[in-house]
């Protein structure tokens, strides 16, 4: 609410890294305090209450158009929103998970933080169109130009990367530690230490 009083354009709320602080908050308590993947025991309301709850409060912040709140308070509301409706639906064994494990839902998962990345950019660079062609065609034409550099970046540097990464986590899995060659045998280099260590596992433990 401070920050209305001290910015020219309220359009920079979207943007401003800290004035969406809470939502990181919120994703952090799913991760840390309430995990719906590792933690059995589910600390928030059930699924249902969790459901009606959420949708309530989502479609609150939808139906109330007064500026100050749409700016501020609203974006605090939808993430606690958020966090019941993520919280049930992937503790939900039923169709909220078909729906999550569905191809589409996949696929925009493994694009989101690109689309996060680009979409504000592509729709600005768009407007221009609205007047020749619609509002409603334009950000459709804008979603699925964003899908497609979302995708560019996933073939071209997440993916590679992502590879990368697992090749070197998997050296650094099977790299001797310090104490292991000195305990190898005088003259064993470190790949070798390295395949007697492997080598070792693979056998398991004897009887």
């Amino acid at each position: 609410m401070f920050l209305m009083t001290q910015i020219e354009d309220l359009i920079d709320m979207h943007v401003w890294t800290h004035t969406r602080i809470d939502s990181i908050l919120f994703g952090a308590i799913l991760a840390c305090y309430n995990n719906p993947v590792m933690d059995g025991r589910d600390r928030l309301p059930g699924r249902w209450v969790s459901y009606l709850i959420g949708l309530a409060m989502l479609a609150a912040t939808f139906v109330i158009r007064e500026d100050a709140f749409r700016y501020t308070v609203r974006y605090s509301i939808q993430g606690l929103a958020l966090l019941l409706l993520f919280n049930a639906a992937i503790r939900d064994a039923s169709f909220a998970r078909r729906i999550l494990d569905s191809w589409p839902m996949r696929v925009v998962a493994l694009l989101s933080y690109t689309l996060y990345l680009v979409h504000s950019l592509i729709v600005h660079a768009a407007q221009p169109l609205t007047d020749r062609i619609g509002h409603a065609p334009t950000m459709l034409g804008a979603l699925l130009v964003s899908f497609v550099i979302a995708w560019g970046v996933y073939v071209a540097i997440e993916r590679p990367l992502g590879q990368w990464r697992r090749r070197v986590e998997r050296g650094w899995r099977t790299r001797p530690s310090a104490a292991e060659v000195d305990m190898a045998e005088p003259g064993v280099s470190h790949a070798e230490a390295s395949a007697q260590k492997l080598g070792s596992k693979s056998l398991g433990p004897a009887g």
